[in-house]
């Protein structure tokens, strides 16, 4: 029984140190082709000014708050998470109550988690006496 054991930790050391030995001196240094510089025209303003030559469709893009709104309006959970992520910095007073009943979305977890990482941005809506929080804790009191 202990040379069976034995035999088999000394396999298992025997195979993992050729594992790590082709490893090593099979590896080489991670390289990438030089990167492409992009240039700003500085007498360009917007997108073209900040992107140069990227192309639109592969940069990010600033949720507007119509676009918030109209996107919680449809229901749809993943569109809801990319308009509120890409609006995170977008300052809309009218979307606090749009957001404000997704934190209850039975539907989806990640809408309520988003709704909630949203709002965290907005004092009035969160911080202090504000009235998404104050309905939060009065829901959970109750």
């Amino acid at each position: 029984m202990r040379h069976h054991i034995f035999l088999r930790l000394a396999l298992r050391l025997g195979v993992g140190g050729l594992i790590a030995l082709a490893t090593a001196l099979s590896s080489s240094d991670a390289q990438s082709s030089s990167p492409r510089l992009v240039g700003a025209d500085p007498n360009g303003s917007g997108f073209p000014a900040v992107y140069g030559d990227i192309p639109a469709d592969q940069a990010e893009f600033i949720s507007t708050p119509d676009r918030i709104k109209s996107t919680i309006a449809s229901g749809a959970p993943m569109a809801i998470w990319e308009a509120l992520e890409h609006g995170e910095k977008v300052e809309c007073l009218d979307c606090i109550a749009a957001v404000a009943p997704l934190l209850y979305d039975s539907r989806s977890a990640k809408t309520r988690e988003i709704a909630a990482w949203w709002l965290r941005r907005r004092i009035f809506g969160v911080f202090g006496p504000g009235e998404v929080i104050s309905r939060v804790f009065a829901l959970r009191e109750s």
